[in-house]
C-alpha cells in the first residue's frame, strides 16, 4: 500500500496531505483551461474560416452570373427613357445635369 509513496519524488513525500490535494486540484484545473481553451480556439478558427469561404464562394458567384456589359444596358435604357435615368455611380453630378439638359 505504501509502494506508491516510496515512487514519489522526494520534493512531495515532505508534503502534506492537504498540499498534495491541493496542488493535484490545482493541476486538474489547469489542464482543464488549457483543453477548454484549445477547443475554444479550434471551433472559432473553423467557424470564422467557413465564413470568410462562404462570403468568397458568394461573391465569386455574383461575378460570374452577372450581365457582362452592364453599362451598355444601362446606356440603352437611359436613351429609351430620353436620358431621363438615374446617375450612374462611376458617372458625376456633372455629367448627369448635362445628360438631362441635352435630352430637351
Amino acid at each position: 500500500m505504501r509502494d506508491w509513496v516510496a515512487a514519489l519524488p522526494a520534493r512531495f513525500r515532505g508534503m502534506s496531505f492537504r498540499a498534495r490535494i491541493t496542488l493535484a486540484a490545482a493541476l486538474a484545473v489547469a489542464i482543464a483551461v488549457i483543453l477548454a481553451s484549445a477547443l475554444a480556439y479550434v471551433l472559432v478558427q473553423h467557424e470564422l474560416v467557413s465564413q470568410v469561404d462562404n462570403n468568397l464562394r458568394d461573391r465569386a458567384s455574383r461575378i460570374v452570373n452577372r450581365p457582362l456589359d452592364h453599362r451598355a444596358k444601362r446606356r440603352q435604357e437611359r436613351r429609351a427613357l430620353g436620358g431621363l435615368l438615374a446617375p450612374d455611380r462611376a458617372r458625376g453630378p456633372v455629367d448627369d445635369l448635362i445628360l438631362v439638359l441635352g435630352a430637351q
